[in-house]
């Protein structure tokens, strides 16, 4: 650490968010275990049978509507299990807030200018803390999203691939944004939020414009057919957002060479 090393800086961030990634981990962990055993329930336990004795009638006839009734339950059970626990452990994308908030409250972000640490190498560390988050959230889900295809014995969609990048996105630009205006303003409460501020804004433009200049869907439609034009953008946004965070780092760090 005395000369700055890279794997010094890096483990310092890390240890600094560890008590947000465990609890991520741990409601992810929650939710996950919830959710596989509610469709293992209803694939294969109690909950299938229940529904079945549901669905029939006092004379052990099926009702007319009983196969689309239950093809309904369990397409809205699948898609909540599918993506709740992926939301759960999207949020350790955005753990790196924390760790700028701890840098402000702690005056770090003041500290690091009298040090021999160039300011380049300071916001490769970010940088790279952050595409490591990013990294971990998309893994662990994707592997949830392939364990419960195993077990429902659906395979994954373009669309749930869509969704599940959408959510990483919007995290990420919550988590860049967030970490610039936290250490411009240096406090984490008006940093929060000035960067809701700017999601919302754009959230408002996002959602009254269309190809035309009309809103065309609504609701839960948009943000998917938002999601799949996206999804081939995606590594683009990604890598865009990353690099708009080293610069605006960069330049924020620089700052103690004037």
């Amino acid at each position: 650490m005395k000369k700055g090393r890279f794997a010094g800086l890096v483990y310092r961030e890390l240890y600094l968010c560890r008590k947000n990634i465990i609890i991520n981990l741990v409601m992810f962990a929650g939710f996950a275990a919830f959710g596989l055993m509610l469709l293992l329930s209803f694939y294969y336990g109690n909950i299938g049978k229940i529904l079945s004795w549901i669905l029939v009638d006092g004379r052990g006839n099926m009702f007319p509507d009983a196969q689309e009734t239950y093809e309904r339950m369990r397409s809205g059970l699948f898609s909540t299990m599918k993506l709740t626990p992926v939301v759960m452990t999207m949020g350790i994308a955005i753990t790196t807030t924390d760790i700028a908030a701890k840098d402000t409250m702690t005056a770090w972000h003041r500290y690091v200018h009298c040090t021999p640490v160039t300011p380049l190498r300071y916001a490769a560390v970010k940088t790279t803390v952050n595409v490591i988050m990013v990294a971990a959230s998309f893994v662990l889900g994707v592997l949830y999203m392939f364990i419960i295809g195993i077990i429902s014995g659906e395979s994954i969609t373009y669309r749930d691939t869509s969704l599940l990048v959408f959510i990483l996105m919007i995290l990420t630009v919550f988590g860049v944004i967030g970490q610039i205006f936290i250490l411009l303003l240096g406090n984490r409460d008006k940093g929060m939020l000035a960067s809701m501020g700017v999601l919302i804004a754009a959230g408002w433009v996002m959602a009254y414009c269309s190809k035309d200049g009309n809103a065309q869907t609504e609701g839960i439609g948009a943000i998917i057919e938002a999601s799949e034009t996206l999804l081939p953008y995606s590594p683009l946004i990604l890598a865009g957002l990353f690099a708009l965070l080293f610069a605006a780092l960069y330049f924020i760090y620089r700052r103690r060479e004037k």
